[in-house]
């Protein structure tokens, strides 16, 4: 260390149990709804600190508790196991990959301040890719989702950038705490300048086109409580999706209007070759484009879709959901790839919920020129609504990285409408009947550099990982020597 002394008066501040303690709160109030967005800058930099003078058993020790405190703050307690489970899993990520960086932290302790901090925050977002290996992705950049000073690095890095600043200034700050000055200057600054130039360049030049397409994007959230139980009570009077579809279209005055419905939520009794159906006689009667939910006949097992009705009830793209979520595969079977269909207000593409939660499908969609992402979803219901407002922190990005609106429709709750820089313009209440509508602009077909580059700063962050940690490597061992007792002796000589 640079400085021993300082280091330990610094670091008695922090005892392991109040870091871990402080990093979980902090996380917790950091994400939606509580949005206290700033907190994820500093929620872990104690434990970071911290980590530098435990061993390597107990510092993963230390992490793993962090991730697990995170979880009791947001999540809580039910009685519903297996909805407990499926709120919690998001956090047992988030644990893992903290007892990874807080071993780093430990390993990593003689290795200079700048390498320290760099090799931290490469390692974070290394191990979030790999998350999207794993049932259920996670990106610390989804606290930031409403930070208009960073989205506008989304275009350029996707998620992967902003999740690199926030880690970077965790470690940034606990290299202070430890009175390893050197770097820390000229790190926060750059992450500042970086900013501060992507959003700059970013917006002003966006919002000066004046030959976009506008469009009215309305979600019918038909919430009737039957998925919720003792999560929600149902609502005082039944819900008419009909009803509530035909009042929305009412609305429009005339505008080209694109309504959207849940996630299976016309199950198997949508056939998309049958003139008589009853949902396409309501495209019909509406006279606006209408995206629908539904199971089809296929063997041995079906594919979940969404399906674009034109005004006049013809079915002009389907698309059947490619990235299923855990043991959703028992019954269902994956789509493979995205297309951008022709529709009345332009090339559109179509997802469905957990599609959602990996770029590749939406680059794919917006690289065929799609103007506009339509999303029938369906979270799992869980307690205070965990997955839902995960998932509704997750797609800002898949707009803003691709500069093309998305409206998602859950019928539980926050359905979205979301603008081309990342805006939620418009989200409907948890557990509760809405229709959630808002008149957004077309993206341009064209894309971003992410769109046509993807994860390529993610793998930056994997080759930059490997090297950071070799030059680590390469100083612990070098400082291992120095202390061994025949160095001392022979120094004593």
């Amino acid at each position: 260390m640079d400085n021993p002394s300082m280091f330990r008066r610094r670091i008695d501040r922090f005892s392991p149990i109040a870091a871990a303690l402080f990093g979980g709160i902090a996380i917790a109030q950091a994400l939606a709804p509580y949005n206290h967005e700033l907190l994820a800058f500093v929620a872990f930099a104690p434990l970071l600190a911290v980590s530098t003078r435990l061993k390597a058993l107990l510092a993963v020790g230390l992490g793993l508790l962090t991730g697990f405190v995170g979880g009791v703050a947001y999540v809580g307690w039910h009685h519903d196991a297996m909805r407990l489970f499926w709120a919690y899993l998001p956090f047992l990520w988030v644990a893992t990959i903290l007892a990874a960086l807080c071993l780093l932290a430990s390993r990593l302790r003689s290795a200079p301040p700048v390498v320290w901090m760099l090799a931290l925050a490469s390692a974070a977002v290394t191990i979030e890719f790999a998350t999207t290996l794993l049932p259920l992705p996670i990106n610390i950049a989804v606290a930031e989702y409403r930070n208009y000073f960073l989205m506008p690095l989304a275009p350029v890095t996707g998620i992967w950038g902003v999740s690199f600043v926030v880690w970077l200034w965790n470690a940034l700050i606990a290299s202070a705490l430890l009175g390893r000055t050197a770097g820390v200057a000229h790190l926060g600054l750059a992450t500042l300048a970086l900013g501060a130039a992507a959003h700059l360049l970013g917006y002003p030049v966006q919002a000066q086109d004046s030959t976009a397409r506008y469009v009215n994007l309305i979600a019918i959230q038909d919430f009737t409580g039957d998925e919720t139980m003792t999560l929600a009570p149902a609502p005082r009077r039944p819900v008419d999706r009909d009803e509530m579809t035909a009042n929305a279209a009412s609305g429009t005055r005339g505008r080209p209007a694109v309504i959207v419905w849940s996630e299976e939520c016309l199950g198997s009794g949508f056939h998309v070759d049958s003139p008589h159906d009853e949902t396409v006689h309501l495209a019909r009667r509406i006279d606006a484009s209408l995206v629908v939910g539904y199971n089809d006949d296929q063997q041995p097992k079906q594919h979940n879709c969404a399906a674009w009705l034109s005004p006049d009830g013809n079915v002009l793209g389907v698309h059947h959901k490619e990235h299923l979520y855990l043991g959703e595969s028992e019954t269902i079977q994956p789509g493979h790839g995205g297309e951008a269909f022709d529709t009345p207000v332009g090339r559109v593409g179509l997802e469905v919920c957990f599609d959602s939660n990996y770029d590749q499908l939406t680059r794919d969609e917006v690289g065929k020129g799609a103007t506009l992402i339509a999303i029938p979803n369906f979270d799992p219901p869980t307690p205070r609504g965990t997955l839902h407002y995960l998932h509704s922190s997750m797609l800002p990005f898949r707009a803003a990285e691709n500069a093309v609106p998305i409206v998602k429709c859950d019928s539980n709750g926050l359905s979205q409408v979301i603008n081309g820089w990342g805006g939620v313009d418009a989200q409907g209440p948890l557990y509760a009947p809405a229709t959630v509508e808002h008149i957004v602009r077309l993206g341009d077909g064209r894309g971003t550099f992410f769109t046509r580059w993807g994860d390529w700063f993610a793998w930056l962050s994997v080759a930059a990982t490997v090297a950071l940690l070799g030059i680590g490597g390469r100083r612990r061992t070098a400082a291992a020597e120095e202390a061994s007792p025949q160095n001392a002796i022979s120094l004593g000589r």
